[in-house]
């Protein structure tokens, strides 16, 4: 089971849709839509709804998706993680030549060879955005931005491998498009953010907002509820938490390394940088005692 929730606030974001084409263990398109149906007329579902009264829509603050195990419920999230990195960061941490590191479905000599797509729909400031892009591991093969304030979409860009048609009102963008700066393993809209497109900027910093939480990833996730426990205020949430789903804990207690009680089988190397750490006044758990009564 994946499960899905949109945190709703008016001045930062809502997804409406995500689509994903050719990635990992996707062959054909699969997409998420939170656009709420009219069959459940139930006051708990509606409890579920933001009416949004702007576009008439109603969005869905949560989803779940079921499947069985090795599905493809995880590879959907890695679809969504992937879109946000590589907008986020393709202008910054790649160079002329190198790859792109996405991954097509490979079950198929056809899909194996073909582009990876990626589309997103969302609202931000009274506005939705349709945006989305096609890339293989060589080069982004299309790129695209359509915006919506009221009924009709109005295109904003539109790439085909390196031949870029830029509305003027990003004007910035413009200017990029004709001097030849986006490479073709960049994307446009992190190149133009760069440049201080005002649209591009906006883009960027919802993909920014978009938080995903999953155990799959669940490291730091960890280390952050294990330092919560010295907090007398956060450490009762979680006892509480703990009481709630009726484990039998009691207390947590975390177990602080230091130079006395670093196990006598730990190697050499490993022990001179457990050592250098807590010298540096790093904080290192090794254990943590749940007390039962």
């Amino acid at each position: 089971m994946l499960y899905i929730c949109v945190k709703y606030v008016k001045t930062t974001i809502m997804i409406i849709s995500f689509s994903v084409k050719n990635f990992k263990t996707f062959k054909n398109k699969a997409t998420i839509s939170l656009i709420a149906s009219n069959y459940d007329k139930t006051t708990r579902a509606e409890e579920n709804i933001i009416n949004d009264n702007i576009f008439d829509l109603k969005v869905l603050k949560s989803s779940v998706i079921y499947g069985a195990n090795a599905s493809g419920k995880s590879k959907f999230l890695e679809a969504l993680l992937f879109m946000k990195s590589f907008v986020i960061e393709s202008s910054k941490k790649t160079q002329k030549g190198d790859l792109i590191s996405v991954v097509p479905f490979k079950m198929s000599t056809e899909s194996e060879n073909d582009n990876t797509e990626f589309e997103i729909v969302f609202e931000q400031k009274n506005t939705i955005f349709r945006y989305g892009f096609e890339v293989n591991k060589n080069f982004v093969a299309a790129e695209w931005l359509y915006r919506k304030q009221k009924i009709k979409e109005v295109e904003l860009f539109y790439r085909e491998k390196q031949n870029l048609e830029v509305h003027k009102e990003m004007s910035k963008a413009v200017k990029i498009a004709k001097e030849g700066l986006v490479r073709d393993n960049a994307l446009l809209i992190s190149v133009a953010a760069q440049f201080n497109d005002e649209t591009s900027i906006n883009i960027i910093e919802w993909f920014k907002q978009l938080r995903t939480l999953s155990g799959l990833f669940e490291e730091g996730y960890k280390g952050f509820t294990l330092g919560k426990t010295e907090e007398p205020i956060q450490k009762n949430k979680i006892l509480e938490l703990l009481k709630a789903a009726d484990l039998g804990i009691d207390n947590v207690e975390l177990t602080i390394l230091d130079d006395n009680n670093i196990p006598n089988d730990v190697p050499k190397e490993l022990r001179d940088k457990l050592i250098k750490a807590v010298k540096d006044g790093d904080k290192i758990v090794s254990d943590v005692l749940m007390s039962h009564k």
